[in-house]
């Protein structure tokens, strides 16, 4: 029972955590009609190209604007249960990530990046909401970053916290991938699920 409470909790906590906190939590209004969502291939008729994992950490020590946040969600949709509903979204040049811990770590992103095999890995309230999550520590083995992270609220306290596991792709032109491909079956509420989690980063100028 508290595997199906906690990620409900951590939704209701992190949207009601301090009324000053409203503009972190903003949900992001779609692309215009122009931008073509499907296509979220970076590298596609650029020259650039997939490299092997550095021995450390490409980010450390950087600043990054996240230029595409994907998440997308498949659930059995069988039950009647609200966690069992499917849903995708892609927020293009959105979000931001600073891996210097002298300027306060953090990941700025629409997506709730979270490993989970049982309870289903929702994105907040169900939407692209704009979040700053605060990252207490990372580490890196070759192609596989792990990173603690927080959500603090406008008082300091620490609402939340936890540790998850990110693949990290790197390209030919210094920028990289972090994210997240995994399924589960919730057993309690009989909920079969997939999803992709994706963000591409581009160091700042």
């Amino acid at each position: 029972m508290k595997k199906i409470i906690l990620p409900i909790l951590v939704l209701l906590i992190t949207l009601t955590s301090c009324q000053k906190e409203d503009d972190l939590l903003t949900p992001i209004p779609p692309p215009p009609p122009n931008v073509e969502n499907t296509n979220t291939n970076t590298t596609t008729n650029t020259g650039v190209y997939v490299v092997e994992p550095s021995p450390s950490f490409i980010g450390e020590g950087k600043k990054y604007d996240i230029t595409l946040n994907e998440f997308n969600l498949e659930c059995s949709e069988l039950t009647p249960f609200n966690q069992d509903t499917s849903y995708s979204y892609t927020d293009i040049n959105v979000g931001e990530a600073n891996f210097t811990f002298s300027d306060s770590a953090n990941l700025t992103t629409t997506t709730y990046p979270q490993n989970s095999s049982y309870a289903v890995p929702h994105s907040v309230n169900f939407s692209n909401y704009l979040v700053e999550w605060t990252i207490d520590n990372y580490y890196y083995n070759e192609g596989n970053l792990t990173m603690d992270l927080q959500r603090i609220s406008c008082t300091g306290e620490i609402l939340v916290e936890w540790q998850v596991v990110m693949l990290v792709t790197e390209y030919s032109d210094g920028s990289f991938d972090l994210s997240i491909n995994q399924n589960g079956y919730e057993t309690q509420q009989n909920i079969t699920w997939n999803s992709q989690l994706k963000l591409h980063l581009i160091e700042k100028k």
